[in-house]
């Protein structure tokens, strides 16, 4: 259920149990501020806590919470997106070796059918004995009133992933699971993703490339390393090495005219290296992105 939006607004904002009901839970939704600058703590710690983003068509908080080994378990964003209400909540389960074993989100969407207004999507994720490397994810959504389930199968070289394939079932596949993504993954040597490409299986005999983005880094601490875990969570790919994203740009072949992006960012930093505020600008051959961003990070 990933897209090429998706990945590409990721950036802008610097897929085992039977289907599952969707949770519900009061909407808590908040209005987000601009924040002042530098932010608290913002000279020499280096936990992040909170990050704000703006531009001209978006303002989202998006607020992290850790375990007692500084181990990310929850992320809750609110704001606004291209005028649409955000409201997000999202737990990571790890086991006692910290190892993330479930994720669940929980998402206002103006289209559901639930009485609260939320969709819920469960993924377990499966180790193979004695490994720190899952080997697969199982995800079950209930969304806008239908099941969908999706299975993403991981291939790694040097405990980088540097292959998924994502096979879903629903209604109109009678159950059955089929491929449908494949998503190659290159790095550079601080375990940054410079290169991303999906491929269509779905729809002709071979894979057919239908999108590609292309990253550079500065030499800077990032202030969220989620390393392989960002991939299950489809956090913005920026947050799985060592370094903060400088620019994207992004083709999309999927469609008989294509479209392309561009991102570029620069940044201010603490005493301790990490980004304590970002300015950004970007262009496109369509309107999918803002022209002018702002992101700004808080630590304790």
């Amino acid at each position: 259920m990933r897209s090429n939006l998706l990945l590409i607004a990721c950036f802008v904002l610097f897929g085992f149990t039977s289907c599952q009901k969707s949770i519900e839970w009061n909407d808590l939704v908040l209005t987000p501020t601009t924040p002042v600058t530098p932010p608290p703590g913002g000279t020499t710690s280096s936990l992040l806590v909170k990050l704000v983003t703006l531009s001209n068509i978006d303002t989202l908080t998006y607020n992290y919470t850790y375990d007692s080994a500084n181990k990310l378990v929850k992320i809750t964003t609110v704001g606004l997106s291209n005028g649409s209400k955000v409201d997000n909540l999202e737990i990571l389960v790890r086991d006692a070796n910290e190892r993330l074993i479930q994720y669940n989100k929980i998402s206002y969407s103006s289209t559901s059918t639930n009485a609260s207004g939320y969709d819920t999507t469960i993924t377990k994720v499966h180790y193979p004995t004695n490994s720190n490397n899952f080997d697969y994810t199982v995800s079950n959504a209930f969304i806008s009133g239908l099941y969908l389930t999706d299975s993403t199968t991981y291939t790694y070289v040097n405990g980088k992933i540097t292959q998924l394939k994502l096979y879903y079932s629903n209604a109109l596949t009678l159950g059955q699971s089929v491929l449908a993504i494949g998503s190659n993954y290159t790095y550079d040597a601080n375990g940054n993703v410079t290169s991303l490409k999906n491929y269509d299986y779905a729809t002709s005999t071979a894979p057919t490339l239908y999108s590609e983005l292309a990253y550079t880094f500065d030499n800077k601490k990032s202030p969220l390393m989620l390393g392989n875990e960002a991939i299950v969570i489809n956090a913005d790919l920026v947050y799985i090495g060592a370094n903060n994203g400088l620019s994207a740009s992004y083709k999309d072949y999927s469609s008989t005219q294509s479209s392309t992006a561009n991102i570029s960012y620069t940044y201010s930093y603490n005493t301790n290296g990490y980004p304590t505020q970002a300015n950004g600008t970007g262009s496109s051959s369509s309107s999918n992105i803002p022209t002018m961003l702002q992101a700004f990070y808080f630590y304790q």
